[in-house]
């Protein structure tokens, strides 16, 4: 026996130390645990009271270690969760335990009300009188209470409570005393009868039916109900992936982010974590005179200014490093993402105004009308861009009389032949500061992203340019001063794409659907983008291809794109494919190379899924692939006629 209790001490604090280790409030646990040696073990073994004098003694130096060692996690005395009555604590557990996160309060008020009421059942039916035993029932109320207690009177020195993930270690004792109400009320009606057996099970089954209930409505919220959608982080990551240029900068709303940031984030993401956390309120002036200067050394050094807030009602409630960055810049686009425990905010800020108060110096001035009352008085572009890369050409706008209507401005990386090798399209400035709020008379100074097709091989290009309405996308006529023609786009200048070193990293490049297939030693397919993968009858399907040079042939390939039905489908005999060129002259080992092509769907095709077949032809295939061989590289659904098209 004595070997027995060592083992099982060891198994205890073995699963204690994961604990501590994996929830970092799992230490509230410590006096439900030293109350339950004390309630269960025999009064004359002082070993167990001893335990349990242990462990509330190290209750109480992990609450003395963690308003210093852990402020990281729930903030300072100038950021961080505010105090949280007692009662609202029990509320969001029983909300969150009985029925789920995802389960509005209002709502489920009378759902949460009956379980209450089950579990009290549960607990209640622990009881033994005749031998006055009350252990059952004491432990599953230590195990729930205890806990919220111990966060509540750690609370009175730091506020700690954020929401009912905090407690989620003591559900366990909601559920136990669930089960015992359910059990207690299918044995009353069981009654004694000889149909105990069946009544037994219909009474559980009934009374299962409450927690059903409440499951099924909380899952059909999670997964059908937008607002309940989890916290988007992949969607602010990729959002940020596209739009940032080299020389932008990042400012983190709170360190308690930066585990998540870090995890998600871009690679080579410049950025600093604000505000600094002060743990008393006597160095707080300190600490904001350093968020001071951090604000101010970025705006001084950095033309663009992303701020994302993943924790905005807790890192920085009284919205002190949005009023810096307001102080020293102006705010021109907001973007809001899907999130439930958090609230994730990326704004987008420049120093100084849009709107500058002298007239700027400008490189190349220009004076281009489009429509009735915009103008392009001037443009500054860089010389070269990286292919790959994300650059800015400065736009000088000026409105002659007030916009009734916003508009977009698209602007493209083309070759002497016109083909498109880089375009982004937005409205210009951001949507914080669009055209109907533009001042008349004065210049607006837009820095419009300029991206390089990370396929588009080293030499001369064009830089295009032209407005379109943004409701309809319709283009306005551009007609320069004292012409009485115009054109749908204009060619500001022109530009280098160079070859960028080190040589991109496939893996970091972003695809609508990422690929992994050799052709030889001296090719690899890496993705492709795709207008649209829902086409109809008679549709083209266009998509660009990426490939990653690794040895050069010193001859172009020629490839097809096919379009085949499903192999299963034997019957359907459906297929078109279209040829493509891949040129690799004047290319070397670490290019990306990409190649577009249209395959138009049969006006007999039915519909159904398709795959979308790669493969490499004739000559060109030796030292690669079989000839005549093709590769899966994704699918295509070909909807029926009539239907409109999903874009």
């Amino acid at each position: 026996k004595q070997g027995h209790r060592a083992g099982y001490l060891v198994l205890y604090f073995f699963a204690l130390a994961a604990t501590l280790a994996t929830h970092y409030l799992s230490f509230l646990l410590l006096p439900f645990h030293a109350a339950t040696i004390l309630v269960f073990g025999k009064r004359q073994d002082r070993a167990h009271v001893g335990l349990a004098f242990a462990l509330l003694a190290a209750f109480g130096a992990a609450f003395l270690f963690f308003p210093s060692g852990a402020a990281q996690v729930t903030g300072s005395d100038v950021s961080g969760p505010t105090f949280v009555p007692f009662f609202i604590i029990l509320r969001d557990m029983l909300n969150s335990f009985a029925i789920g996160v995802t389960a509005s309060l209002d709502r489920a008020a009378l759902l949460d009300l009956a379980l209450l009421a089950l579990w009290l059942l549960g607990v209640a039916s622990t009881v033994r009188v005749r031998p006055r035993d009350f252990r059952l029932a004491l432990f599953l109320l230590a195990y729930l209470l205890l806990p919220a207690l111990a966060l509540q009177a750690g609370s009175y020195l730091r506020p700690l409570y954020l929401n009912s993930r905090h407690l989620i270690t003591t559900s366990p004792a909601f559920y136990l005393g669930i089960a015992c109400g359910i059990d207690a009320l299918a044995r009353r009606a069981s009654g004694a009868r000889g149909d105990s057996g069946l009544r037994y099970g219909f009474a559980g089954i009934t009374a299962s039916g409450l927690v059903i209930i409440g499951a099924a409505y909380s899952l059909n919220n999670l997964y059908f109900d937008s607002t309940f959608a989890k916290d988007d982080h992949r969607g602010w990551a990729e959002f940020l992936r596209e739009r940032m240029r080299a020389d932008d900068f990042l400012i983190l709303d709170s360190p308690q982010a930066e585990t998540v940031f870090r995890y998600y984030a871009p690679p080579g993401v410049k950025w600093i974590s604000l505000p600094h956390l002060g743990f008393t309120e006597q160095n707080q002036d300190e600490e904001q005179r350093l968020d001071f200067s951090a604000v101010a050394d970025a705006s001084h050094n950095y033309p663009r200014i992303w701020y994302l807030q993943l924790h905005r009602a807790v890192a920085d409630p009284n919205n002190h490093i949005s009023d810096l960055l307001r102080r020293f810049g102006q705010v021109i686009d907001t973007t809001l993402f899907a999130g439930t425990s958090t609230q994730i905010i990326l704004q987008q800020f420049v120093p100084g105004s849009v709107v500058p108060t002298r007239a700027p110096a400008l490189e190349h001035p220009l004076a281009i009308h489009f429509g009735d009352n915009l103008q392009l008085i001037g443009y500054d572009s860089p010389r070269e861009l990286d292919a790959g890369a994300r650059g800015g050409v400065k736009l000088y706008w000026r409105l002659d009389q007030p916009s009734q209507e916003d508009f977009g401005v698209s602007l493209r990386v083309v070759d002497e032949a016109g083909a498109r090798w880089g375009q982004w399209d937005s409205q210009p400035v951001g949507n914080r500061f669009t055209a109907t709020y533009w001042p008349t008379g004065q210049t607006i100074v837009e820095t419009h992203d300029l991206p390089a097709e990370p396929g588009a091989p080293p030499g001369k290009y064009h830089v295009e340019l032209s407005v379109f309405h943004y409701s309809s996308g319709e283009a306005f006529p551009a007609r320069p001063d004292n012409s009485n023609q115009s054109e749908s786009a204009i060619r500001l200048g022109d530009i280098f794409i160079t070859r960028p070193a080190p040589p991109l990293d496939p893996r970091r490049l972003v695809f609508d659907r990422r690929a992994g297939a050799e052709f030889g030693e001296a090719l690899d397919f890496i993705g492709y983008d795709v207008d649209t993968a829902r086409v109809h009858p008679g549709d083209l399907i266009a998509l660009t291809l990426f490939f990653h040079l690794l040895k050069n042939p010193n001859h172009d390939l020629n490839m097809r794109v096919a379009l085949t039905p499903s192999p299963l489908a034997f019957w359907n005999l459906t297929r078109a494919e279209s040829q493509v060129t891949l040129p690799l002259s004047g290319r070397v080992p670490g290019d990306i190379l990409q190649a577009r092509v249209q395959v138009r769907v049969p006006a007999a095709a039915s519909a159904g899924e398709y795959s979308l077949r790669l493969g490499v032809d004739g000559e060109a295939a030796r030292g690669f692939i079989f000839p005549s061989s093709e590769i899966t590289i994704g699918s295509a659904q070909i909807e029926p006629t009539g239907q409109g098209n999903d874009k």
